[in-house]
């Protein structure tokens, strides 16, 4: 093991420790039935997970490329409603016990799926824009692999599936929601229509906080697309001026493990910050993108914390220092791209949330490399 790989254990280990708890080590068996979606290439993929006797049964969907040639490339997404937010028919179901974040704007106070929300997220995901690219997209509800709720958290998905014990380094959902991109990753890699080696994950906001562990942990995972994910996600802690660690625990105490609330609540200083995770993808493209009026989320701190990990990535050292890239002021008329070698940051203007214009950048990103 050379010096880098070891150097990337001890990150992570200690990332674990301090902040997200450890990945669960099982590794269920995969059955997955393939239906198919009446709105165009798309299919729903029923997957039952098994493991020690017990099932996990979840679902997803795959979109397929116009004219698909076989082996494409493939974008896999934990996403806020799932494919139901992003198909308008009545054909992929609703999970029931799924739970979500309480988005006042869409009117889910319990934290349920309910009918309405079927279409809503359309614009996140662009199907056509990934077809006309000939890009894949499969996605699945987050809060059907772990309930967004601080009290609800273990109640269903994979925390009774894995018979998750209790313990001061316990898996706190962010691990949990990369554990299940790994698990579509297994999904992935059964699909003669993917190109294995070509799969990249991506998530906004807490799910790009996942998608950064789960690329940090899973070397199938060739490219890490972490949009607007702030603390825990690119963000540096100890430059950051938005949401702290302490904010983030507080608020959403299921995130993390009980030995980060712990911590905090102690005053200990980390001994690791977010560099470290974005340098244990290394030597794998990563992606971070940043909208300049999101401030919580922190653009300057999220772009800092790549610049402290390039020189983990060969061909990424001399990334430009941040003066140059947000100028006197933070609020850019244009979008700003950087790329250093496998490397790259995007930051456009307006607020927190994943736009078709992101995507044209990410998916012209992932024809480059």
């Amino acid at each position: 093991m050379g010096g880098l790989a070891r150097a990337q254990n001890a990150w992570r280990c200690s990332l674990a420790e301090e902040f997200y708890g450890f990945l669960p080590k099982a590794t269920p068996t995969c059955d997955v039935v393939r239906v198919g979606l009446g709105e165009g290439r798309a299919e729903r993929l029923i997957i039952t997970l098994s493991h020690e006797g017990g099932t996990l049964t979840i679902d997803a969907a795959v979109w397929w490329p116009y004219a698909a040639p076989r082996e494409v490339p493939l974008v896999i997404g934990l996403s806020f409603l799932g494919p139901a937010g992003v198909l308008m028919g009545e054909e992929f179901p609703l999970d029931p016990t799924a739970r979500v974040s309480s988005d006042l704007r869409l009117g889910l106070n319990d934290k349920r799926l309910q009918p309405h929300i079927r279409g809503a997220h359309a614009a996140r995901w662009p199907l056509a824009l990934f077809a006309e690219r000939g890009v894949a997209l499969l996605l699945s509800c987050y809060g059907s692999w772990v309930p967004d709720d601080p009290q609800r958290w273990q109640d269903a998905g994979l925390a009774p599936f894995l018979n998750l014990g209790e313990g001061p380094h316990q898996s706190g959902a962010i691990s949990l929601w990369a554990y299940a991109l790994s698990r579509l990753v297994d999904v992935a890699v059964t699909l003669p229509e993917i190109d294995a080696a070509r799969i990249a994950v991506a998530g906004h906001s807490r799910l790009g906080k996942a998608a950064l562990w789960a690329a940090a942990h899973d070397a199938r995972i060739s490219t890490a697309i972490i949009h607007n994910a702030g603390t825990l996600g690119p963000a540096l802690a100890s430059h950051s001026t938005g949401e702290t660690l302490m904010d983030l625990a507080t608020s959403f105490p299921h995130w993390v493990s009980p030995s980060c609330r712990a911590r905090l609540n102690a005053g200990i200083t980390p001994t690791v910050d977010q560099h470290q995770a974005l340098a244990s993808i290394a030597p794998r493209n990563v992606i971070v993108g940043s909208a300049a009026l999101d401030a919580w989320a922190d653009p300057v701190a999220e772009y800092l914390g790549l610049c402290a990990a390039a020189p983990a990535f060969a061909g990424a050292t001399e990334l430009p220092a941040a003066e140059e890239v947000f100028g006197d002021a933070i609020a850019p008329m244009q979008s700003v791209l950087v790329r250093r070698g496998p490397l790259a940051y995007h930051l456009r203007p307006g607020g927190h949330d994943l736009l078709p214009a992101d995507w044209r950048v990410y998916l012209s990103l992932l024809d480059a490399f």
